[in-house]
């Protein structure tokens, strides 16, 4: 039984992870194509937050190349962690006072995003990565 608790734990952390790029590509794609950067800019201007070329361009680069990284299981606690920087900031910033539901600009999807990366934070990118290749081996009997 608690190998296959173990073996269903990976498939979840596989799955997840994932899922979790897939996201963050196709949200950072997003940002580039449609409705484009200069919309991305416009917002954040209009929130009132400092340096918005900046901010676009930096949520931009971690979504597309912190997802692929995702993707691969490479530093996946590192990268989760930034998404849930990220995430905790938009919701704080731009969807708090717009209330939860999301389809009312409220903070419900940034808040699940936010969860999914403190889940990779927690756990890693389980065994089907490029993190396990380089973790030292724990103490004896240890599934660390």
């Amino acid at each position: 039984m608690k190998s296959f608790l173990l073996g269903s734990q990976e498939v979840v952390l596989l799955v997840v992870r994932l899922g979790l790029a897939a996201v963050m590509v196709l949200h950072g794609w997003r940002h580039l194509a449609d409705p484009g950067v200069s919309a991305q800019v416009e917002r954040l201007t209009q929130a009132g937050l400092f340096e918005p070329k900046i901010m676009t361009w930096a949520a931009i680069v971690l979504e597309l190349g912190g997802g692929v990284l995702l993707a691969l299981g490479a530093l996946t606690r590192l990268v989760a962690a930034a998404f849930v920087a990220e995430f905790v900031m938009t919701i704080l910033w731009l969807h708090w006072s717009q209330g939860f539901f999301a389809s009312q600009g409220g903070w419900e999807y940034a808040g699940v995003l936010a969860l999914v990366g403190l889940v990779l934070v927690a756990y890693g990118g389980g065994a089907v990565s490029i993190d396990r290749l380089f973790r030292r081996p724990g103490p004896a009997g240890s599934t660390r």
